[in-house]
């Protein structure tokens, strides 16, 4: 199962709301891939969200949508996972 974080969720706090809200309206305990769905707002803020969550078992992937590839080397280089 895919979902994805949209832009207006696009900090660190209301990154980890989303992943929860998504989970808790599809049911589920894990997500298969969670994406950043655009490059928009705190883009750190939201992927470190993401790696915690996949820490901790709610996210088995976590990855991108619609970022240019210069968004995705920037992203790649402050991260401590690539996206999928």
């Amino acid at each position: 199962m895919t979902s994805k974080l949209w832009v207006d969720h696009f900090t660190y706090e209301k990154a980890k709301q989303g992943i929860d809200d998504s989970l808790r309206k599809l049911g589920l305990d894990y997500l298969d891939l969670y994406l950043l769905h655009q490059p928009y707002g705190d883009v750190a803020g939201a992927w470190r969200a993401l790696e915690e969550a996949q820490q901790a078992g709610k996210i088995r992937s976590i990855g991108v949508s619609n970022f240019a590839p210069d968004q995705l080397i920037n992203l790649e280089l402050m991260s401590n996972v690539k996206p999928a």
